[in-house]
């Protein structure tokens, strides 16, 4: 569950801006999967460049060349009541072509945008009001001739010389998780 609050956020939050609050699934007694599988090839993305345009010295538009995201996630018991598991991972890719970027040779200048996700979880019930919780995130980032975002969205250079690499940075988020119901009208965290 994922909740977004964009205003009149509590005095506990430290800075401005949108405020995300998750609550993570814990998998469960049942085996569960979920699949999404997104993938937007350019024929798709429409273009309303014309010949008139074109003859009047117009080089083209920003656009979207391909999009994939690939979402999955398995959870499930390893011990049915007491401890459990939930694996999920995510490919997200865009190529972005930039309006006035172009090669030497005349291709145009794309963007290509790669984030790989990886995250496990395991929940232990070790008494019937004390719960533990530990979770791992790893992404993976890339993005290669920066010439549509980190332009403003426009650019008119050659990629190869004029354009920002970011290679590959891999993210880590390790969190670990006490849950106790002392007593029915106080839990603690």
């Amino acid at each position: 569950e994922t909740t977004y609050q964009t205003n009149s956020v509590t005095a506990d939050v430290q800075g401005g801006g949108v405020y995300t609050n998750m609550i993570p699934k814990d998998g469960g007694n049942d085996f569960h999967g979920g699949l999404f599988l997104g993938y937007v090839p350019a024929q798709f993305v429409g273009n309303n460049s014309t010949a008139a345009l074109q003859a009047r010295g117009f080089t083209g538009l920003s656009s979207v060349n391909r999009l994939e995201d690939f979402d999955g996630s398995l959870g499930g018991p390893i011990k049915k009541d007491k401890l459990w598991f939930l694996m999920s991972g995510r490919k997200q890719l865009s190529y972005i072509q930039s309006a006035g970027s172009f090669y030497l040779n005349g291709a145009p200048g794309i963007e290509q945008s790669f984030i790989w996700s990886g995250a496990m979880r395991l929940t232990y019930q070790a008494t019937p009001k004390n719960k533990f919780a530990a979770m791992w995130t790893r992404d993976w980032k890339t993005k290669v001739n920066d010439v549509v975002t980190g332009a403003g969205g426009y650019s008119d250079v050659n990629p190869n010389v004029a354009s920002l690499q970011r290679y590959p940075v891999m993210y880590y988020i390790l969190q670990t998780r006490w849950t106790g119901t002392l007593t029915p009208k106080f839990l603690l965290q």
